[in-house]
């Protein structure tokens, strides 16, 4: 086949060192442009068209689209251009060392490697002339590593398609579902008094150090009732607390918990509140001093699918489609899986968007000291999506 005859792997594995030697965390100046503008003139190199769509600031999605006739399905090849800056225990964050078939780096899983089999997939379908159906577009996007606002302006902005990949390392395992998140707050209330009379005040930090201790002790139970074939059941991270104020001579009148509680798909982010509410109202049972009141975080910059859980049914076309063309690779069909981490698919899920997550790397080694992404991971990655991108662009729509 014309297209899969054009992804060599000393390309993709040439093309992903280049990624991970570009630094594109949030402690860059200009975070991801330099390697935004990078990507944009490797893809125009071999006549794909690009344009940088602007996000915040100085920021910008790399959206590159082979067009097709209109008469067929669209995807989109999506992954984030950002990552999380490297550690002090990490050596050589940027060398991009090839070492036991392995390629290390900052990014090299999450998710340098998947972008580079992307861009050679839309490399190969360019040089091969082949005349698609539907659009494929590949959307590089800012800021999933903190609100998403990349994938978000995509979904408002276009271009939107039929279906998507989301290439965040996946052990080549086709995930179809994913936990969401709500962050909620407790806020405590006490009554202030002065640090040397505290019998005259009400201390908000002891009664929240209660229900915080009650907290971690109950609602990890309760949750484990819970379950999900592929997600699993979710968890809780009491994340911040924050109460009182310098020079600390007051008796603290107010204390907030934030605390981050998995949601299993379907589930709504109100749903959890209950949970709190119980637990705060048996400690007020036994102790009137306790006021408190529990409330979802809201996050004004994000969209409203931030944060929500990922599923998508087992019987639908891309994930058919993905096992298919990874079977014809790998010699065996990849299980379908849940994924233990979110990511920019729940939103594109919640804008109408089929989607699956597949992709080369470990997510147990993302953001360590020691992150790396396989070379053959890599460069079969490349092939899988470059087969999946003609099954969907290929079939008739109408």
């Amino acid at each position: 086949m014309a297209v899969l005859n054009r992804i060599k792997s000393h390309d993709v594995i040439r093309l992903c060192q280049e990624l991970i030697r570009i630094p594109s965390h949030r402690q860059c100046e200009g975070h991801e442009r330099r390697i935004a503008e990078y990507i944009a003139g490797e893809l125009e190199r071999t006549g794909v068209e690009v344009s940088l769509q602007r996000v915040v600031d100085d920021r910008v999605n790399v959206i590159a689209r082979i067009p097709g006739d209109g008469n067929g399905y669209s995807l989109t090849l999506t992954g984030h251009l950002d990552t999380v800056p490297p550690n002090e225990l990490q050596l050589e964050p940027f060398a991009a060392t090839v070492s036991d078939d392995r390629i290390y780096g900052r990014g090299a899983s999450d998710m340098k490697g998947a972008l580079a089999a992307m861009i050679s997939v839309m490399h190969a379908v360019s040089e091969s002339n082949t005349s698609l159906k539907g659009d494929l577009i590949f959307a590089g996007v800012v800021g999933e590593e903190t609100t998403s606002e990349g994938t978000a302006r995509l979904i408002r902005n276009g271009p939107r398609t039929d279906f998507a990949i989301n290439g965040e390392p996946t052990n080549m395992e086709v995930v179809i579902a994913h936990k969401g998140a709500v962050l909620v707050q407790i806020t405590a209330k006490g009554k202030a008094a002065h640090c040397d009379t505290p019998w005259l005040g009400i201390n908000s930090i002891e009664k929240m150090s209660r229900i915080v201790l009650a907290i971690a002790d109950q609602i990890p139970r309760e949750l484990k009732r819970k379950t999900h074939k592929y997600a699993g059941s979710p968890t809780i991270n009491i994340g911040s607390i924050r109460g009182g104020d310098w020079p600390y001579t007051t008796v603290p009148d107010e204390c907030k918990v934030i605390i981050i509680t998995g949601l299993l798909p379907g589930e709504k982010r109100e749903s959890v509140l209950p949970m709190y509410e119980k637990v705060i109202k048996g400690l007020q049972d036994r102790d009137r001093e306790i006021q408190a009141k529990v409330d979802t975080v809201p996050i004004e910059t994000i969209p409203e699918g931030y944060n929500l859980s990922f599923e998508t049914s087992e019987s639908a076309v891309i994930v058919k489609s993905v096992q298919k063309c990874a079977e014809r690779i790998l010699g065996t069909s990849p299980r379908l899986a849940g994924a233990q981490f979110w990511c920019d698919a729940s939103i594109l899920s919640y804008a109408g968007v089929e989607t699956v997550i597949f992709g080369p790397g470990d997510i147990a080694c993302a953001h360590s000291s020691v992150e790396y992404v396989p070379v053959d991971q890599l460069v079969n990655s490349a092939r899988v999506y470059a087969l999946t991108a003609l099954d969907a662009c290929l079939r008739d729509s109408s």
